[in-house]
């Protein structure tokens, strides 16, 4: 070190140069100037130059780099200076400087960095920020050399470009100034301004988020709040009357802990069952009572049940539920471990959770992780690539007196840990704790507003308003003729505004949603209803009504003023939905800047890809080609399901084709929702892969059952296959369709794992074969300089062998399809049926005669209907609970009228006792509910 430095001394002595005047003489050893430490670092920079590089990232390293004065001038960075050597190289700085992370490396091609370590020429003459700045101008455009008369590398079309800082009405902004030489070698500086497209291009990078904002609520699926995600309630007409057993008692037996189905059920448990319920209310305790039923009704999830364009074999569902939800405890070699407990028989059991419960919590947390990725993605990149820059830009800012401007995104303004993203981490949290912790009612109201908002959202209609807006514009036309000409100007800025208001409502589901809530908000604090109390409208509010065609605006609304309730009950529900309103906005807050960097991802991405295809297009070639192969690999599974489930689907309807007419022929209004039964055909078929049942077990299954499972009252059944909605569109059970996949005869597709496995092992033999290609095509290209052109060429060819190899050469026979006239095929499918079982949660019992059993089937059918416009708002029963909640919208709840109830004692007779055993249904009408009945 010490020859270093005698070296560095020695040429500031006798070779010095004035950079600043540009005259030749030698320096005085007072002078002030920049020394590269490295004195081969021009050989650094040639090398670079003769890569053909757009732009070079020249970093000054000094250590008094904080010792000068900050707020010296515009100077931004003197330490940082970009020497540009083309348009591509001159548009990139009108990107971010983190572009290199953000287009996921695609921009770094023709981008290079250089660090130059630097010391002063006499310790400590550099004054400021501007002194530095002039002498680092001029030590980078003499190519580091303290010669001027050596030779330079600077052409023409060269720039050397340096950030700056100033104040505008929209806080502190960056901007470059960009030096070059002329040909007299004279340097001049000026302002860079953008050019067309780049503006273009930056604006719309500026609409696509905003759009993302305004319809990010699209972004949640509908499924999540459709009032269909619920439970459909379907009704399966008994060929025989079938009389229930039931008795309620305090002291029911212990349930058998062996299986997990019981016929011991609590009172509370029924509430969602009001007919049953009030029945069960008038009936003496410890008394065996029958119950006649000819018509079951039960609950189907929309889940459960797939239509004959739909299978639900998807490599992204499969996965999900295997993994995710846990349904690879089903598979044999894995059941007996999943139901088994933790700690076997040392713990209690009530405690003692199974493999299976434990595994579906930690899926949870997973599924809650990958939840907040994005987000946790989101900070890292912040904090390990833009958090230096950030603090750069807001300690010039503040240093100069200026207020921090918006740059594109509040992360990038404030950071991750800023109070305003604390308040939202805050916000989210606390109401996932009130909703876990609050009573049943409360968080019914909340869910229930929050989904009837999101609905009305999903459901909105913009034609309707633009025709209505169309038609409120056009007023004066159809009103005053020829006169509009006049008139019109005024009465549109008059109207204008308020048009343009609801169109916004209406066009973006932000507004629109944040709109309904507030909305539901100002209808708690009107006044209650009473009855007989409505007055008839004004003569003036009927002509502001006919004119302004508010009727046809609001048609398809569905707000209604809550009836009489207490100011405590009017207080409940706008704290609910201002704490709805407020969460929703936390909410969107942080998923949209989480949206909102990764659009600018994909545009940064996008623009590496496009200005470097020479370099990229290759790896895109690839990419494009595995979408395609994984589409064709998997898809053709897809396509061999969806052909069987057609196929099932058409045998199903043909054996019950005298049934099926019988209800397809009704009317959509009588008609209601329809499951079938099919007949037994056969006996246990030879070579079945069911596993055989005893006789006792069949006997068990023939009749249908009122079972508890998990504390939830059901039906089980057997050979219950076809579900007709009233619009007859048919369906089977998702679990009826795998179970028939599995038959033993030509055409049956298989077990879905098998045909998985199958198709990822011939799409991983693709992927080695695309990189050998790949790998073959870039080893060749880099060592005979074949231009980029060709190797996409090479790449593109490579890749479409295993196209010729599956389609062409080795072309394999059309799946065998499903002959459904053979007899084996009969046998197997005939088999399956009679295995059939599966339970269905129970919906109600009718509480009417038989002569008004079509009426209520009407009503029945039109619920959903009558749930989604015209439910009041948090519209509650007896003892305050919420009727048709958010679980089960879809079921109808039949009056209890004291007709209903002496038409219930008029059914129900009194028998004999009998078995404990023999009942079919007990209830227990303890004080004090019993949540492990079922355990």
């Amino acid at each position: 070190m010490l020859l270093v430095n005698l070296y560095y001394v020695f040429i500031v002595i006798c070779v010095g140069q004035n950079l600043v005047t540009g005259s030749s003489t030698t320096n005085s050893p007072t002078e002030c100037t920049l020394i590269a430490k490295d004195p081969d670092i021009q050989k650094d920079l040639r090398l670079i130059l003769d890569q053909g590089t757009n732009m070079i990232a020249i970093h000054l390293i000094t250590p008094n780099r904080t010792v000068w004065k900050l707020s010296d001038g515009d100077i931004f960075d003197p330490f940082t200076w970009m020497r540009i050597r083309s348009k591509k190289g001159r548009g990139m700085l009108w990107l971010r400087e983190e572009f290199e992370v953000l287009s996921l490396t695609t921009l770094t091609y023709g981008v290079s960095n250089l660090k130059v370590e630097v010391v002063e020429s006499t310790p400590g003459c550099i004054a400021n920020q501007m002194m530095l700045s002039t002498l680092a101008e001029a030590f980078v455009f003499s190519d580091f050399q303290l010669n001027r008369s050596a030779e330079s590398s600077w052409t023409a079309e060269e720039e050397l470009c340096n950030r700056r800082l100033r104040g505008t009405p929209s806080g502190a902004r960056v901007y470059y100034v960009c030096c070059h030489k002329d040909e007299k070698g004279d340097v001049l500086c000026s302002e860079m301004t953008r050019d067309f497209w780049v503006t273009v291009l930056l604006t719309c990078v500026v609409l696509l988020n905003f759009f993302v904002i305004m319809y990010l609520p699209l972004v949640i699926p509908s499924h999540l709040y459709r009032a269909s995600r619920g439970y459909v309630a379907y009704e399966h007409k008994l060929a025989t009357e079938l009389k229930l057993r039931i008795m309620k008692t305090r002291h029911p037996p212990k349930p058998d802990l062996s299986t997990d189905l019981s016929n011991i059920i609590h009172r509370s448990a029924l509430k969602e069952s009001p007919n049953l319920r009030e029945l069960v209310d008038n009936l003496t305790e410890d008394k065996t009572y029958e119950l006649p039923i000819r018509t079951m009704h039960f609950l189907v999830s929309r889940g459960r049940l797939i239509s004959e364009n739909y299978v639900p074999v998807g490599i992204a569902k499969t996965l999900y539920n295997t993994i995710l939800r846990c349904k690879i405890s089903k598979r044999t070699s894995l059941t007996k471990c999943c139901r088994s407990r933790i700690f076997g028989h040392v713990v209690n059991q009530r405690w003692n959770f199974t493999w299976y419960k434990c595994l579906q919590k930690c899926m949870d947390v997973v599924i809650l992780i990958m939840i907040i990725c994005p987000w946790i993605l989101r900070v890292v990149v912040y904090m390990l690539f833009e958090k230096k820059n950030h603090l750069l830009y807001q300690k010039a800012a503040i240093s100069r007196g200026l207020s921090l401007g918006f740059r594109g995104s509040f992360t990038l303004m404030l950071n991750p840990l800023h109070v305003v993203f604390i308040v939202c981490y805050a916000l989210i949290f606390v109401d996932i704790l009130l909703i876990g912790l609050l009573q049943k009612t409360v968080t019914d109201n909340f869910v229930f507003v929050l989904k009837k908002c999101f609905r009305d959202m999903r459901d909105r209609s913009p034609k309707r308003v633009i025709g209505w807006g169309t038609m409120v514009l056009l007023k004066p036309c159809e009103k005053c003729g020829i006169l509009a000409l006049i008139l019109a100007p005024i009465y549109w800025i008059l109207i204008l505004p308020l048009v343009l208001f609801i169109l916004l409502v209406s066009l973006f589901p932000t507004i629109n949603l944040t709109v309904r809530c507030l909305i539901y908000v100002f209808i708690n604090f009107l006044p209650s209803k009473k009855s007989g109390s409505d007055k008839t409208p004004s003569a003036f509010v009927k002509r502001f009504t006919e004119f302004f065609e508010i009727d046809f605006l609001i048609s398809k609304e569905t707000f209604e003023i809550p009836g009489n309730q207490t100011l405590s009950r009017r207080s409940a529900q706008i704290t609910i939905l201002l704490v709805c309103l407020i969460t929703m906005y936390s909410t969107i807050f942080l998923i949209t800047e989480c949206i909102t960097f990764f659009v600018e991802v994909a545009v940064y991405t996008v623009i590496g890809i496009i200005l470097n295809s020479a370099h990229t297009m290759q790896y895109v070639s690839l990419v494009f080609m595995l979408f395609l192969y994984g589409k064709d690999c998997f898809g053709s599974v897809s396509g061999k399901y969806l052909v069987f489930n057609k196929t099932i689907i058409s045998t199903v309807m043909a054996k019950a084709d005298d049934q099926v007419k019988q209800v397809s022929w009704l009317s959509e209004d009588l008609q209601a929702n329809t499951a079938f039964q099919l007949k037994s055909e056969t006996p246990v078929a030879p070579g079945s892969v069911s596993i055989p049942m005893s006789d006792s077990e069949l006997a068990s299954i023939n009749r249908p059952v009122i079972v508890v499972k998990e504390n939830v009252l059901r039906w089980k059944i057997k050979r219950l296959v076809l579900f007709l909605d009233k619009r007859d569109t048919p369906y089977i059970t998702e679990r009826f369709f795998f179970d028939t996949s599995k038959m033993p005869c030509c055409g049956s597709p298989g077990p879905l794992l098998n045909n998985l496995c199958g198709a990822i092992s011939g799409y991983l033999v693709i992927i080695g074969f695309l990189l050998f290609v790949l790998l073959v095509v870039i080893t060749f290209g880099d060592m005979y300089d074949v231009n980029s052109s060709n190797q996409t060429l090479a790449a593109l060819a490579g890749g479409f062998l295993p196209w010729v190899f599956r389609n062409v050469l080795f072309k394999r026979a059309a799946d065998p399809t499903v002959d459904t006239s053979n007899l084996h095929f009969q046998g197997c499918f005939g088999n399956v049926i009679e295995r059939y079982v599966q339970t269905w949660p129970f919906d109600d019992i009718e509480g009417m005669s038989e002569s008004k059993q079509t009426s209520k089937t009407t009503i029945g059918t039109n619920l959903e209907m009558r749930e989604v416009e015209n439910k009041p708002l948090l519209e509650t029963g007896r003892k305050g609970e919420i009727l048709l909640s958010a679980s089960h919208s879809d079921r109808p709840v039949s009056p209890t009228t004291e007709e209903t109830i002496e038409n219930w004692k008029s059914r129900v007779r009194e028998v004999e006792d009998i078995s404990i055993l023999g009942h079919d249904l007990i209830i227990d009408v303890s004080k004090q509910k019993k949540d492990n009945l079922n355990v």
